[in-house]
């Protein structure tokens, strides 16, 4: 489900089981897949994010990849192009400068 005002990029994708908030902005070429995205996210350029869920008003850096069972806190920032690994928590407003592997939690 994709609710009212979102914008998605050309050439993105929004699979099944997936569900975008109101005022998201996706970016060009974009891969969203089993996720839900809650309202006024910003999710950069070829970014993907798979089985994961993403806070109000969070900001996912162009070419970054959130993988399964992540969870990023409302209005966290994760810079570009970084490899956030499976069960990752990012706590609400933290900002994420640095790839994270696999079952961390950034508080």
């Amino acid at each position: 489900r994709i609710d009212s005002g979102v914008s998605v990029g050309p050439n993105s994708s929004v699979g099944s089981y997936t569900v975008i908030g109101k005022d998201a902005v996706l970016g060009k070429n974009v891969t969203i897949e089993n996720s839900v995205v809650f309202p006024s996210v910003t999710i950069g350029d070829n970014a993907t994010v798979k089985g994961a869920i993403i806070g109000e008003g969070a900001t996912i850096g162009a070419g970054t990849q959130i993988s399964e069972d992540c969870i990023i806190g409302d209005y966290a920032s994760i810079h570009g192009n970084l490899v956030i690994q499976r069960n990752v928590t990012v706590c609400h407003s933290k900002e994420v400068k640095e790839n994270i592997p696999e079952s961390k939690r950034i508080i």
